[in-house]
């Protein structure tokens, strides 16, 4: 077994869970917890049915809408991913998956034009979880081209605001890894100023 296929295993498991736990007693709970196995698997479809399923029977259960909310963050429905993520972040604000809430509602609000509500929500996604890697790179660059592709997202921050500390400081450390010494030592000391 594969290092990939582990993870897919546990998750078509607790699918057959879900999907008898639905046959006994089709309740909210298991709606959600459903539709979130379903986006870890790419069935994107299948789990926004499940959320909206969810949210009918419950709709004061914030998990809800914090994964629908990534999900369609991620398919670029921005309008939409947005209402979803300011429901959660209003309901609930203690889990753990908010770092990604907060990223996924930046991102959101980013494409939306909010730019100064794109940097607090971004910020407040890495000061909440500072192992959660913004960007899916900043933190811990796996390749190059992710290394490359945080850096664009991090300039982003920077260009609206060209003395944001955090992201200079992340700018830098991801330049730093690339090798791209005299670039990072630029970018610290503009975090540092």
């Amino acid at each position: 077994m594969s290092r990939a296929e582990g993870p897919m295993l546990g998750l078509e498991k607790s699918l057959e869970r879900l999907n008898l736990a639905i046959s006994l007693r089709a309740s909210g709970w298991i709606y959600a917890w459903r539709g979130e196995a379903l986006r870890l698997m790419g069935k994107n479809d299948s789990a926004l049915k499940d959320f909206d399923a969810a949210i009918a029977k419950m709709p004061w259960y914030g998990y809800v809408y914090a994964w629908k909310g990534v999900l369609l963050a991620s398919e670029e429905r921005w309008g939409e991913a947005l209402r979803c993520l300011d429901i959660a972040v209003d309901m609930e604000t203690t889990y753990p998956t908010n770092a990604l809430v907060y990223h996924a509602r930046g991102m959101s609000k980013r494409a939306l034009g909010d730019g100064l509500g794109a940097i607090d929500d971004v910020t407040q996604a890495f000061l909440l979880d500072e192992k959660y890697e913004w960007a899916g790179t900043a933190a811990k660059p796996a390749t190059p081209a992710q290394a490359l592709v945080a850096i664009q997202e991090l300039d982003a921050v920077i260009a609206r605001d060209p003395r944001h500390s955090w992201a200079l400081a992340w700018r830098g450390f991801t330049r730093l890894k690339l090798g791209q010494f005299k670039r990072a030592l630029k970018d610290f000391s503009g975090a540092v100023a």
